[in-house]
């Protein structure tokens, strides 16, 4: 018998141990993807956790210009409306 690495490349019907153990990680891996419907589920569970998210930050954002004037007009613009 000869081993794996004595075989020239043409006459090798099987690929290079490390690729085959490669391989079969690969699609022990796509065996544990979830369904379809289970896949499309977490998209909207995701798509409304990031909707909600935004809003927060929208909100917080407008709550904080609100607060601070002078970051929307500068701080020039801001003493000028303070002395008319």
């Amino acid at each position: 018998m000869c081993g794996f690495s004595k075989v020239p490349n043409y006459l090798r019907t099987k690929p290079d141990p490390l690729v085959e153990n490669r391989y079969s990680s690969y699609e022990q891996m796509s065996f544990n993807l979830p369904s379809q419907e289970a896949g499309l589920k977490m998209l909207h569970v995701l798509d409304k956790v990031t909707r909600d998210s935004n809003k927060i930050i929208s909100r917080e954002k407008d709550e904080m210009d609100m607060r601070m004037p002078h970051k929307k007009y500068g701080i020039f613009n801001l003493l000028i409306l303070e002395v008319f």
